[in-house]
């Protein structure tokens, strides 16, 4: 009376649907860690660079940036200033005058110079009174 006992073990066929499944989902998986990866490549970047760089090194780094961005702005030939910008809002000055300060062609000074020299003072004009 032998009774022949299955295995419990898939068959080959199984075993290769199981194995194309599982392959599958880690190339799904995997693609998606990718596509994530470089839509967040800038936050990753930072976040690497956070949990590397200690802060006063991070504080440099600042430094050394703002440094190189005012030297870029001083060297483009565009000269603006949070005070040409007060005075374009204060109408100290004009939009014309603005832009000729921006280019270049004018300085601020210049600009302010010229209207106190030529602005006199206003005359008191009398009202007839009747």
């Amino acid at each position: 009376m032998s009774k022949k006992i299955k295995d419990n073990k898939p068959s080959g066929r199984i075993k290769k649907t199981l194995l194309t499944a599982l392959s599958v989902i880690l190339i799904l998986i995997l693609v998606a860690a990718a596509i994530l990866g470089f839509k967040f490549r800038s936050h990753i970047k930072a976040a690497i660079i956070w949990l590397t760089t200690s802060d006063e090194d991070i504080r440099k780094n600042i430094d050394k940036a703002k440094e190189k961005q005012t030297e870029v702005l001083n060297n483009s030939g565009f000269f603006a200033s949070k005070e040409l910008d007060e005075a374009l809002t204060a109408g100290k000055i004009t939009a014309e005058e603005h832009t000729q300060i921006l280019i270049g062609n004018l300085t601020l000074e210049d600009v302010l110079a010229k209207q106190e020299n030529s602005s006199p003072e206003q005359p008191e004009v009398e009202i007839p009174q009747d």
